[in-house]
């Protein structure tokens, strides 16, 4: 089994009232955003992570990582767990 494709999806649903965070000062949050990555291999199983968007976090996610990831295989989770952090610091 090896990795041959990577989604990415921004869910966005707008929040009653702001919401204020204090990690981000004087930037009121009015929705709520998640990412939610896909990985799908050649044998037609899907695996899916999620984690909090705030702005424009996943724009060329996918483009960074699929080089990486492609061909590897998905439950060696030490190793996609590296190489995931290493192109992002890398990209």
């Amino acid at each position: 089994m090896r990795i041959i494709n990577i989604d990415l999806r921004l869910l966005e649903y707008p929040l009653e009232t702001p919401f204020y965070p204090s990690w981000l000062p004087g930037y009121p949050q009015t929705a709520h955003r998640v990412l939610l990555l896909t990985l799908e291999t050649d044998e037609g199983i899907k695996g899916y992570a999620a984690g909090v968007a705030f702005l424009r976090e996943g724009a060329g996610l996918k483009d960074l990582l699929l080089p990486f990831l492609f061909g590897r295989d998905p439950m060696n989770v030490e190793e996609v767990v590296q190489i995931a952090r290493s192109a992002t610091f890398l990209g």
